[in-house]
């Protein structure tokens, strides 16, 4: 069975559409039901679910923290759990945490769905929509060093624990100070790969404001009009 291909400028449409209503919405209710909707997009452009729920689980323990300090600064709405005349889980705190849950789960989902498609792709389909080339070269270039920059991080902690600094067993005072030494060093680093970079794409012969030819136009198929004729009519099923 042949696969579908979808046109970058389409997953951006479902993506604004998304990440629009995940900002509006404030109740967790509806929030759940756009997440339950992202969920099925995500499974038409083939989203690696798998990679997504391991980054999203390593957030979990914030969200649980944030329900029960809803709870215990919000006295609204009935106490689920209560330890010595102080509500520890609270019916409006639930909510409101797994309100937070789910917009971040959309923004997660989000990022997934654009990661299906290729940089290339994402650039083309940004300059026909007529946004600027340079600025979806900077979106291009940063995501593109998130991950080494993150890789740097952890390469610098676990120098730190070779010299037998062990972050997590330090004091709060003695531990922001070694992670405001460890960052100096790093955003150095990043200046100085800033500086190689723009070097380089100038020598290429980059220029802005420099008018640009393209070898290769993405064109929408049917299924682009389809899915781009249904998202708004679900996303208006949400908000009932």
């Amino acid at each position: 069975m042949k696969k579908i291909e979808f046109d970058p400028r389409t997953k951006i449409f479902v993506v604004f559409f998304l990440s629009t209503l995940a900002v509006m919405f404030s109740d967790w209710m509806s929030l759940f039901r756009l997440s339950l909707i992202g969920i099925g997009f995500g499974l038409v452009f083939r989203v690696p679910f798998h990679l997504l729920l391991r980054r999203f689980s390593k957030i979990l323990l914030v969200f649980l923290g944030l329900i029960i300090v809803q709870s215990i600064f919000i006295h609204e709405g009935e106490a689920l759990i209560e330890v010595f005349g102080i509500q520890i889980l609270t019916v409006v705190g639930l909510q409101r945490g797994l309100g937070y849950v789910f917009r971040v789960g959309i923004v997660l989902l989000s990022g997934a769905i654009l990661s299906t498609s290729s940089m290339r792709d994402l650039l083309q389909a940004l300059q026909q929509l007529k946004v600027p080339y340079v600025i979806g070269l900077m979106v291009a270039i940063g995501v593109k060093f998130l991950p080494i920059f993150v890789q740097e991080v952890q390469d610098a902690f676990v120098a730190m624990q070779l010299r037998g600094i062990d972050v997590k067993h330090l004091r709060m005072k003695r531990r922001i100070q070694v992670i405001a030494y460890l960052f100096i060093p790093l955003i150095l680093s990043t200046l100085d790969k800033a500086e190689r970079l723009a070097a380089t794409i100038e020598s290429r012969g980059f220029r802005i404001g420099a008018k640009r030819s393209q070898y290769r136009k993405l064109q929408l198929k049917r299924q682009d009009v389809i899915c781009m004729m249904i998202v708004p009519m679900i996303m208006l099923l949400t908000q009932n």
